[in-house]
Order: C-alpha cells, then structure tokens, then sequence
C-alpha cells in the first residue's frame, strides 16, 4: 500500500462519495483497514466538503482530511470553445452531456428521459461525449427505440468546449459524483444547467444557486429537462444563474491551496 511508503510526505487525494460509491473496497481487507491505511497519509484531500463528510461518516474522522476543489482554468476553457462551432439547426434546443460512459454517470437513465420527452412531441437533440463500456448498450437503446435522428455519440473529443458551448442546456445526470469538472466548466462556459442532486454538484451549484438541482431519479431528471426544454423565458433565466456561477470560480486561490501541501 502507498500508505505503508516511507516518504516523507504522503497526499492522497479523494474524487468520491465512499459511503455511497466505496469502489476502492476491493483493495482493503475491512473498513478498518481502509481507516488506518488514510491515516498514515500526511493529508488527504477531499475535492468536496460532502465527500469528506461522507468519509467520515462511515469510517470515522479523520485527522488530516481536508477540502480543496479541483482547479478550473477558465481562460483556456473559454478561448478552446472557440476553435469551432458544430453543425446544428438553431432553432432545435440542444442537450449536452459529458462523462465516461459507465453506469454511475446515469447516461442511459438521461436517455430514457431523452426518449420520453421526444414521445410527448416536444423536439430536441441530445449530445453525448465520452466511451467507455456503456457504448455499446447505449447504441443499442439508440437503434431500438428509433432514436438516431435525436441523439449523436460524439465519442471522446480532446476539446469537448465548442460542442457544450454550442447547446442550450448542459446536464450532469450522475447517480453518484466526487467533482464533476465537467459542471464547472459548463459553469465557465455560462451554460445553463441540470445536474442530479449528488456529492460534487450540490457544492458547484451552491445548493442550486448556479443551476436546477434535481431529484437523483429518472423522474427528477425528466420534469427538470422537460419544463426547460418548453419555456425559453426559464432557460434565459437559469443562463443568469450560471453567469453568477462563473464568476464564483478561482482557480489561484486552490492553487495556492495544492501548492501549501507539498
């Protein structure tokens, strides 16, 4: 184990809700062993205040656990949205999700919602970019339920920016989240957006302050994304919200934060 190493200055770093989502259990005999191996680290960071309370609701407190949130590089972010601008008719509102496409993303959940949404005749686009091991059933679902024509796979893209700048709604529909940077940099971009409420986007959209924050339920999700993709005025509205949010953001302040650590 790391925790076992003899240098001097050990950090380990916590992208997780493990309460809820313990996938590092496989590596641990016990949760006591989990324990006493964080505790041999001279910090451990949280990139959340809910994932550290989560933490230490299950295994305890912890002596050196700290919050720092990931760094967001604004400026980069919004000069590579500008590199080009995706093919798409205006007038047709636009749903832009990025992730792995794994299943504690919630991206087949959002196409059920997607397929929906489609079947009451309120016309729409979904986008999704990211791989992983859900492609392949999520193409299926695609195919089966007709839906080629509404949902592109954008698969991975080293600049996802142009595509979230481009929609009209960015939506995070995890079942479970540690930090999603994705929600951030929607958040530098202005975009209005819908995230479940879960670890990580509760904190990045201050309780709802920035965005809508849903039920973490397909239903939650479907009244959410329906209500917006029907009231341009609400849409304008939640675009405000993000703009409030995007300025929030700083990232010189938790880069100092990393650099005291080491």
């Amino acid at each position: 184990m790391l925790s076992e190493s003899p240098c001097e200055n050990k950090i380990a770093w916590v992208h997780t809700d493990l309460q809820n989502f313990n996938w590092v259990s496989f590596y641990y005999r016990s949760d006591r062993h989990l324990s006493d191996s964080y505790q041999q680290y001279n910090n451990v960071v949280f990139v959340s205040k809910q994932a550290k309370a989560s933490y230490e609701e299950r295994f305890g407190p912890l002596d050196r656990g700290i919050v720092i949130y990931n760094p967001i590089d604004k400026a980069t972010i919004l000069q590579r949205s500008e590199e080009f601008v995706p093919d798409q008719d205006p007038a047709v509102p636009v749903i832009c999700g990025v992730g792995r496409l794994i299943p504690v993303k919630g991206f087949r959940r959002l196409l059920s919602v997607h397929k929906r949404i489609i079947d009451e005749g309120i016309p729409h686009k979904l986008w999704l970019l990211g791989t992983g091991p859900e492609e392949q059933p999520i193409r299926d679902f695609i195919r089966e339920n007709g839906l080629e024509d509404s949902v592109t796979l954008w698969g991975f893209q080293k600049n996802p920016y142009p595509f979230v700048k481009r929609a009209d709604l960015f939506v995070c529909p995890s079942v479970m989240e540690g930090y999603p940077l994705s929600v951030g940099e929607a958040l530098s971009l202005k975009k209005p957006i819908v995230a479940t409420n879960c670890t990580g986007p509760t904190e990045l959209l201050n309780n709802g302050t920035f965005g809508v924050l849903t039920e973490n339920s397909e239903d939650g999700l479907y009244d959410a994304l329906r209500c917006l993709l029907t009231d341009e005025e609400q849409r304008k509205k939640l675009k405000e919200r993000a703009i409030l949010g995007s300025e929030s953001l700083d990232p010189s302040k938790l880069i100092r934060q990393i650099e005291a650590l080491l």
